[in-house]
């Protein structure tokens, strides 16, 4: 039976190629210091990210608390907040000693893949799929935040080790970290599922390609991820419900059938951080190289697995662990929902450098793989170059709240209409009294326990505004691009109808940053 497992899957080196050496730790350990200098290269440079400011307060009540109420206060499974609660209580919940923590595990990810390259297509190429994921523009960005993508990348990547250690030799233990791995993806990122669906798939395949099939691996797969589930089945519910909440005013765009293959080439390069806004030959020069890169990848891997080659198991577990997120993702975002964003595929970050990793050395005696390899390296360096600011860069709702707040006389009522302004409010203005959340009457017990959560003001200061606009002389009514349609009709026309409008002011006029408008009340 041990015999009919490895023959699903075998390793391209024996057991002494596969030791590192010292030349090779060295150029591991070179590779690691050159992405945590890009990591730690301008950490302070960028303000406070929308959803760095929900980490900053998430992550500061008793761990016991987060997991029960998480989702008052974030819209994703609360492992990352719980462990970036400890780091905080030891190293405090300032921007920069969060963002670290974001660094620490972002370069974790880089002996990772590392490990995964070389099991899967030898020595050389794990140290080139390292490489990329040291110096991808769009890992460093994400790797100098504190959100959990960085955590999602990691526990993908280790959660595939376990799996083929598991599958190639079995072993109850074996297949228990893998469980365990399962679980902590889970509670770290609803995309994760979508992953452990392609390396289910991929060894469906593999049974089918080999007609047989060897029940103690699947017995072992098929117990460790139930107990996973199980695991993770006290959140589960919570999800579903949130999910569901979610559905009727969330911000992300529709979807294309081609929106994964942007939101791939982003990982490579950053090139979505142009969102729309760049010249011409700046979006060529990162799109073309990238995409070239990765059709010719695939290609190569197809042509592989079509010729029987003995790596094929390899390269077909790649387009699994590449693809099945992808397509997913997008069928679910054109039938049900949008939920396809560049930064929740990020965990197929790993298969994707393998893969490229993996072309480039097999075939680098070839003059295109030259070529495309040099045009990937030059796309990388100008994502860099667009991933750093060149000044400091305040969060974009700073401005227009400073311009609120400064104009606000004592006495004043400020009425918030977005969960990004209110968030942004009680970071930098934690003293600041008579601010309120508007919203729909629908919407009251949500917000109520969100603020609970967030302990900055108190649960009555929600809800439409004839609940307390008409207790002052003066309101201000802040809105965004980011304010929900039915938030501004509950509050809106009864401002209209019970005030008038005295003064109105665009901050950042093009952009859409914010509005402020001052309404004198009548008696």
């Amino acid at each position: 039976m041990r015999s009919a497992r490895r023959s699903l899957f075998e390793p391209r080196a024996t057991a002494g190629q596969l030791e590192i050496g010292l030349r090779g730790l060295l150029m591991l350990a070179s590779i690691m210091a050159v992405g945590l200098g890009l990591r730690l290269f301008r950490l302070d440079y960028m303000g406070y990210w929308h959803d760095e400011v929900i980490s900053s307060f998430a992550a500061r009540p008793p761990a016991l608390e987060i997991f029960r109420s998480i989702t008052a206060n974030d819209t994703h499974p609360p492992l990352y907040h719980i462990l970036l609660h400890f780091w905080g209580a030891r190293f405090g919940y300032e921007i920069i000693s969060l963002r670290l923590f974001s660094v620490l595990i972002s370069l974790l990810c880089v002996p990772a893949v590392y490990l995964l390259g070389r099991t899967l297509l030898g020595h050389a190429t794990g140290l080139v799929a390292a490489a990329l994921m040291a110096s991808s523009p769009f890992l460093i960005f994400h790797g100098q935040q504190a959100r959990m993508y960085p955590l999602l990348t990691l526990l993908l990547l280790l959660t595939t080790l376990a799996f083929l250690a598991a599958w190639r030799r079995g072993g109850a233990w074996r297949w228990a970290l893998f469980g365990l791995a399962a679980a902590a993806g889970f509670y770290t990122h609803v995309y994760f599922g979508f992953s452990l669906l392609g390396l289910n798939l991929w060894a469906l395949a593999e049974s089918v390609r080999l007609r047989q099939l060897d029940r103690r691996a699947w017995a072992g797969l098929i117990l460790a991820q139930l107990v996973a589930v199980l695991c993770f089945s006290p959140f589960l519910l919570t999800m579903l419900t949130l999910t569901s909440a979610v559905v009727a005013d969330f911000w992300i765009r529709g979807s294309s059938p081609l929106s994964w293959l942007f939101a791939l080439m982003a990982i490579l390069n950053n090139a979505t951080l142009l969102d729309g806004q760049a010249p011409l030959l700046l979006v060529l020069l990162l799109y073309v190289p990238a995409v070239s890169a990765l059709v010719f990848a695939v290609a190569f891997a197809v042509g592989q697995i079509w010729r029987g080659a003995e790596e094929g198991p390899a390269w077909s577990l790649l387009l699994f662990a590449l693809l099945t997120p992808c397509l997913v993702a997008t069928v679910l975002s054109l039938t049900v929902r949008p939920i396809l964003l560049d930064r929740s595929l990020i965990g197929v970050s790993g298969p994707l450098f393998i893969l490229l990793a993996g072309a480039a050395v097999r075939g680098w005696q070839r003059w295109l793989t030259r070529a495309l390899t040099a045009a990937v390296a030059v796309s990388i360096v100008a994502g860099l170059a667009i991933t750093y600011p060149s000044a400091p860069a305040p969060h974009s709702l700073q401005p227009p709240l400073d311009a609120l707040f400064s104009a606000r006389r004592p006495g004043d009522a400020v009425i918030l209409l977005d969960w990004q302004s209110f968030d942004l409010a009680a970071l930098r203005y934690p003293d600041a009294t008579d601010v309120y959340f508007g919203g729909p009457a629908a919407s009251i017990g949500a917000s109520q326990r969100r603020m609970a959560f967030m302990r900055w003001h108190t649960p009555d200061q929600v809800g439409p505004a004839e609940g307390y606009a008409g207790r002052y002389r003066r309101v201000w009514l802040f809105s965004t691009r980011y304010t929900y349609p039915t938030f501004w009709a509950a509050t809106k026309p009864w401002l209209s109808e019970h005030g008038r409008l005295a003064e109105q002011r665009e901050i950042g006029r093009g952009t859409g940053l914010g509005t402020l408008q001052l309404y004198e009340m009548r008696p």
